[in-house]
């Protein structure tokens, strides 16, 4: 998989991101997404594979995705810091965010892909952006290591929170 991290920019009261990564549901992660947003019961292949297979690659269009399905949503209390890291409870936006912000709903939309071999250099298809290392510049920094500086997510990091996060959460592949 490769992909980033969605940004919602909410000009003066900072910036959502959508991560790669499960939010309260572990079937939310962005494997799953697009299954259960298209109606594929609990994000799962239906059976037999192949028809399953093929039922996937017929989706098209956009879908709106259940609240349950949302993946882990953050803000950062200064985006230059990565320590800052916070969850945001997609139900009660206006505590992260300020009065009057909420989510009404979150779609996914199917887009080509391209034609193999060529998209895996973006030559056709949707191009993939980089978006968010506009967003966060220090993100190539958190390659190696959690955003709270450490090699290692670890239960004893003061910050567990911004412990458990990595750049892979926000970006991966090209």
């Amino acid at each position: 998989m490769r992909g980033e991290a969605l940004t919602v920019d909410l000009g003066p009261r900072g910036t959502l991101f959508a991560l790669l990564r499960a939010g309260k549901d572990p079937r939310s992660g962005p494997e799953y997404i697009v299954l259960r947003a298209f109606g594929f019961p609990y994000g799962n292949v239906p059976r037999p594979v192949e028809q399953g297979l093929a039922q996937i690659l017929a989706l098209k269009g956009k879908a709106t995705l259940p609240p349950d399905s949302l993946p882990l949503l953050v803000r950062f209390g200064d985006i230059s810091d990565p320590k800052t890291v916070e969850l945001v409870d997609p139900n009660d936006l206006e505590k992260s965010f300020g009065p009057g912000t909420k989510l009404i709903r979150a779609t996914v939309e199917i887009v080509p892909a391209g034609i193999w071999p060529m998209s895996w250099y973006g030559i056709t298809g949707e191009p993939t952006t980089d978006e968010i290392k506009r967003k966060i510049s220090w993100l190539p920094q958190y390659y190696d290591r959690q955003l709270d500086g450490r090699r290692y997510e670890t239960i004893e990091a003061p910050n567990r929170f911004s412990n458990s996060l990595n750049a892979a959460d926000f970006k991966r592949g090209k």
